[in-house]
């Protein structure tokens, strides 16, 4: 059974390499911990972290009469984790860039994909490589080929994520999926990209990651 959720949450933090505390580690199952520590690499092994660590604090904070024990963060690969509630499921999208981390939460199928503008990439070549011969003609063919470009992988990551990589198009300067609503936003050199499989507005959520130590620490009605 699907929790409902009056409206869609998007929230994002910006991480570094440093040790994430005992209290953010203490909110991971032994399943997420483990899969944790195969990252050899610090900053991925922290996206990874970081992601499930935003997820469970953003669940809490949605739902604050509900106790953590009561609040579980379900894996469910090669899907974003769900989070459990004792009357219902939530459905999650994960999307990580750099040292930037995000999640997107709803009641139904969503994805979300975060990306640093980078202009310095063959990005009609990537056009050609990732979309089909239509879609990458009209990609290419926009007057703005970087924001056309990383609007258009975004919602094509989204659409992988969702399930339902054909139902991807481009058509009147917009990026599209069939059957789902796609919403870009470029600020300060990042192009944000959600999908949800209804129309609502999104939710903002950006603590940052020293609140989130701190609500791992509080035990909240634990």
């Amino acid at each position: 059974m699907e929790s409902r959720l009056t409206l869609p949450v998007y929230a994002e933090i910006e991480i570094t390499e440093r040790p994430v505390t005992p209290e953010c580690l203490g909110l991971l199952s032994d399943e997420q911990l483990t899969r944790a520590a195969r990252f050899t690499k610090p900053l991925r092994r922290n996206q990874h972290i970081w992601a499930r660590v935003l997820i469970r604090l953003l669940a809490e904070k949605l739902y604050p009469d509900i106790p953590r024990h009561s609040i579980q963060i379900v894996e469910d690969p090669p899907r974003a984790p769900r989070i459990v509630l004792p009357d219902g499921v939530l459905r999650t999208s994960i999307t990580h860039s750099g040292n930037r981390v995000a999640c997107l939460v709803d009641s139904e199928i969503c994805a979300a994909d975060l990306e640093k503008i980078d202009l310095s990439r063959p990005l009609l070549r990537y056009a050609d490589v990732a979309f089909n011969h239509e879609t990458a003609a009209r990609v290419k063919a926009e007057p703005d080929i970087g924001t056309a470009f990383f609007r258009a992988w975004g919602a094509y990551e989204c659409a992988v994520k969702a399930d339902c990589p054909r139902e991807f198009y481009w058509e009147d300067h917009e990026p599209r999926i069939r059957g789902m609503v796609v919403s870009t936003d470029l600020t300060d050199g990042w192009m944000r990209v959600t999908t949800l499989s209804r129309k609502a507005p999104v939710a903002l959520w950006r603590p940052e990651p020293e609140m989130l130590e701190t609500l791992a620490a509080s035990g909240r009605q634990s």
